[in-house]
């Protein structure tokens, strides 16, 4: 389903080759997940553990951040915290499924205030989770308000999930910006040093909210009452979308 957008059925991604001693933190999460699904650790596997270190492969710095299940932050929620929080001119959200607790919503509301120019890309009218959807619409006005610029992408289900901050860093993944992924999923994000990789994800930006559609806080506001209902029936679902 990954791909380009070049019709509704191919979905719009992002995918990334890792070499180097980064694979080393992606291969430590994955030990980490199959001894916490139950699984031994045979001679194969086991051999991740002890390889030889991977010499450096180009000019990227790159951490590996992994997370799981958390009663309060985790570890990827404490990072999109962080790169909000040091953000000081212009960050830039692409995910697949936007439905962040208060808390973040408010930091978003705080970075705006600051002066940062935050733009949100998610996906439109192609959503490929419609209560996910219907969620994070109530979030939508109170966001534009306060500054948040936000578009819907139009061509297919937009898939990726990619953060840029001040032409500094970049953080792509798995993790959405959503509570599941902040709190209830397991997720590894990679966070990125390197102008030319941020160069292309902003390109990717640039080029993806060419095709989307710039939302605005009064098509929020005045959504019929059957459509507000279900996304208040939705909302109740928020934590579990």
């Amino acid at each position: 389903m990954g791909g380009d957008a070049r019709n509704p059925d191919e979905w719009r991604d992002t995918h990334f080759q890792v070499e180097g001693p980064a694979v080393h933190g992606l291969q430590a999460a994955f030990l980490d997940n199959w001894v916490e699904a139950g699984q031994s650790v045979q001679d194969d596997v086991a051999q991740l553990a002890h390889a030889e270190a991977l010499k450096p492969v180009g000019k990227s710095q790159v951490q590996v951040v992994k997370t799981t299940a958390a009663a309060n932050w985790s570890p990827i929620a404490t990072l999109f915290h962080v790169l909000l929080i040091l953000a000081r001119h212009k960050v830039r959200i692409t995910t697949a499924y936007f439905v962040p607790n208060a808390a973040m919503v408010q930091l978003l509301k705080e970075t705006v205030q600051r002066g940062v120019d935050v733009q949100i890309l998610v996906p439109g009218p192609h959503h490929n989770h419609r209560m996910a959807q219907l969620a994070q619409e109530d979030e939508y006005a109170p966001l534009i308000q306060a500054g948040v610029r936000m578009w819907a992408y139009q061509p297919s289900m937009l898939h990726a999930k990619a953060v840029t901050v001040d032409d500094t860093v970049a953080c792509v993944g798995s993790a959405n910006f959503d509570q599941r992924s902040m709190s209830k999923d397991d997720e590894l994000a990679l966070v990125i040093l390197d102008e030319v990789v941020l160069s292309e994800l902003d390109r990717h930006f640039d080029e993806d909210r060419s095709h989307a559609m710039e939302m605005r806080a009064e098509d929020y506001r005045q959504r019929g009452l059957f459509r507000r209902a279900k996304a208040t029936v939705a909302g109740l679902f928020r934590n579990q979308t």
